[in-house]
């Protein structure tokens, strides 16, 4: 009898486990609702068993803790092409590409980095030199305006990666010659106020070896509030043996001394100059500049861009920058 009984119950289990083999797989809203019927101690006792459940941490980026990459391309070719990408663009991708490239050549692309107010800003962010830890690349401008401090763009140099900055603004700075391949490579638009550039030797660089490095300037602006001191001469013989001279749309300079040769610059009319002289030049030099401007304005058709002569008068000012200041 028992053995009956239990043979029965054997065909029903596999009756049973059949019909569930046929029947299609309940869907997530269908199990979701008979959970929800099911007495609320089960669902407590599963609240239990997950509160138990360790959760692992949100990982974070450590430069620490680095394994060893697998790339495709041999150790020497991929440690090239971290240390030498030629664009924001590409770093920017292989930085996205893997963390490695990050790591053996740290580097932040800008847009601008900027000093005013005593302080360097990134983007008009602040930003603290002393906890750098990573070199800077800026893509468009690159602006200094101090109040005090001379060598604040030699002091930052070592942090620039590279700077294709197409516009450079820089005041009341000392600078040195062989730092102008970094700060000129890219720049289209120059201007400097009271800049000293210096050779190692301590010497002034002449105005023509600056133009030379500047060779994608299309706007070259030299303000100074004395006598510029790298102008001889040979200055203008020289500027229009530079090659990409003629790039030049804008050139102004500010408080040229006598030593300027004036029928040189007057025989090339190749770019468009604005010189204001210093005072302190010759009567005869004035007469020779007003002869200039009166034979320009006789001729009737000109077929190039007159320059704007005019005579610098000395005042005094102040040694920091002065918005209100009037030149006139």
């Amino acid at each position: 009898m028992n053995r009956r009984v239990s043979a029965s119950k054997f065909h029903e289990v596999n009756e049973v486990n059949e019909a569930n083999a046929d029947s299609p797989a309940k869907e997530p809203e269908t199990r979701m609702a008979e959970e929800a019927r099911q007495p609320m101690s089960s669902n407590l006792k599963r609240k239990a068993e997950d509160s138990t459940m360790v959760h692992p941490k949100r990982t974070k980026f450590s430069s620490t803790n680095v394994f060893r990459q697998n790339l495709s391309l041999p150790d020497s070719l991929m440690y090239y092409i971290c240390k030498n990408p030629n664009t924001p663009a590409t770093y920017q991708k292989l930085m996205k590409a893997c963390k490695y490239f990050f790591i053996k050549n740290p580097i932040r692309i800008v847009k601008m980095l900027d000093y005013a107010w005593d302080k360097w800003l990134v983007e008009n962010a602040p930003l603290d030199l002393s906890k750098l830890t990573y070199k800077l690349w800026i893509t468009d401008q690159f602006e200094v305006q101090p109040r005090a401090n001379d060598n604040l763009v030699t002091a930052i140099m070592p942090k620039l990666y590279r700077c294709d900055a197409k516009e450079l603004y820089i005041s009341y700075q000392v600078l040195f010659f062989y730092d102008l391949p970094l700060l000129f490579s890219s720049a289209e638009e120059i201007e400097f106020l009271n800049v000293t550039i210096k050779n190692e030797d301590g010497s002034i660089v002449a105005l023509e070896k600056m133009v030379e490095v500047a060779v994608k300037a299309k706007k070259f602006q030299f303000y100074s509030h004395t006598v510029l001191t790298n102008i001889t001469s040979k200055t203008f013989a020289e500027l229009v043996k530079i090659p990409h001279i003629t790039n030049l749309v804008h050139f102004y300079l500010e408080n040229i001394p006598q030593t300027f040769d004036l029928d040189a610059f007057y025989n090339n009319k190749t770019t468009h100059y604005c010189l204001k002289f210093n005072d302190s030049v010759s009567q005869d030099y004035k007469n020779r500049i007003e002869a200039i401007v009166d034979e320009i304005l006789k001729t009737k058709v000109l077929v190039y861009e007159p320059p704007a002569l005019s005579i610098y008068k000395l005042r005094t000012r102040k040694p920091l920058i002065d918005d209100d200041d009037d030149d006139e």
